[in-house]
């Protein structure tokens, strides 16, 4: 009897999930009407190692990538991602993190396809600064590192373009 109830809790949640990670045609965005005053300070750590500090990104609007190796709406994002960071390098830069749960997944995917902008796992503080109800999100930092805007669902790179351009800081002359 009992799994007989459990069956549509399970099948809700199997459409939840599949769902989370489809392509919308429309992106949701939100922006932060309440930023802290003072950037965020979170250290990132890339699957070789390296450290990467937000703090050190100051002075650049900074992309942050909330993706999976297992969403496809994710991979079909990344070459726009790899095209803005390429590009636009003088104004912003693209910052990757995985939400995968195998970690040896990402470690093969990134092995498998260079991405050129920095990657890390996503740690508890990560989620917890960087939370995703879906995938994939991006996180647009100003460049005094807070959080001014978030773009949920597949997305073009001329939106997040010119969402990320709308707080480049502009050069008094």
């Amino acid at each position: 009897m009992r799994s007989s109830r459990s069956l549509p809790v399970l099948v809700a949640l199997l459409a939840l999930l599949v769902s989370a990670c489809s392509e919308a045609p429309e992106p949701r965005t939100t922006t932060r009407a309440k930023t802290k005053k003072k950037g965020l300070d979170l250290s990132l750590r890339s699957l070789d190692g390296r450290a990467l500090d937000l703090v050190d990104l100051r002075g650049k609007v900074v992309l942050v990538d909330v993706w999976a190796t297992w969403c496809r709406p994710c991979i079909q994002a990344l070459p726009g991602l790899i095209e803005l960071n390429e590009k636009h390098s003088d104004e912003l830069v693209v910052v990757g993190l995985s939400v995968d749960t195998d970690r040896q997944a990402l470690a093969n995917f990134l092995q498998a396809n260079e991405l050129p902008y920095f990657n890390a796992y996503a740690d508890e503080e990560a989620h917890r600064t960087f939370p995703a109800m879906a995938l994939p999100t991006v996180y647009i930092l100003d460049p005094d590192g807070r959080r001014v805007d978030r773009v949920v669902g597949a997305v073009s790179k001329s939106t997040l373009l010119q969402r990320a351009r709308a707080h480049v800081r502009k050069e008094s002359s």
